[in-house]
């Protein structure tokens, strides 16, 4: 995480460490982003968003129209009411050796729910998963797409 400068991409080569790929930086309009799911290697980690995003919800509520445009052309369209399944999905289905999905974009939350607002001193870390959230329906969605992709066990 940080800035990627030209000594990472050196680290990364030399020690074979994965890189991180984080969906919520990859829709660029100009189709330029090295986060694009079909521009990754194996070796990598990817993310629909990290603690330090918002959820995926809150981030497509603030995307711009460019964005949104480039987001519902990789897509194929954009259903608002399951992006962050959407999301999940690219995720799921990309080469990345290891996929990493917050709670918060399994269950489809809200801004309110963010986990971290980095340089903020207030208010971080008090998301919990109440009983019940992760109900049975949310559960099995989870199970399918993550058999469909071969990511189970």
């Amino acid at each position: 995480m940080g800035y990627l400068t030209p000594g990472v991409f050196e680290l990364l080569s030399a020690t074979g460490f994965p890189g991180l790929k984080v969906l919520q930086f990859a829709f660029a309009p100009d189709g330029s982003s090295i986060y694009l799911p079909h521009r990754y290697e194996k070796n990598c980690v990817v993310y629909t968003g990290t603690h330090d995003n918002d959820t995926t919800i809150g981030w497509y509520s603030e995307l711009g129209a460019a964005e949104r445009n480039y987001l519902d052309a990789y897509l194929d369209g954009v259903d608002e009411k399951r992006v962050h399944w959407q999301l999940i999905r690219l995720a799921m289905g990309s080469v990345a050796d290891v996929c990493v999905i917050q709670m918060q974009d399994v269950l489809g939350l809200p801004s309110s729910a963010r986990m971290n607002r980095p340089q903020t001193a207030q208010g971080n870390w008090q998301w919990r998963l109440l009983p019940g959230q992760f109900d049975d329906t949310t559960v099995q969605e989870l199970a399918n797409v993550t058999r469909l992709f071969g990511r189970a066990g």
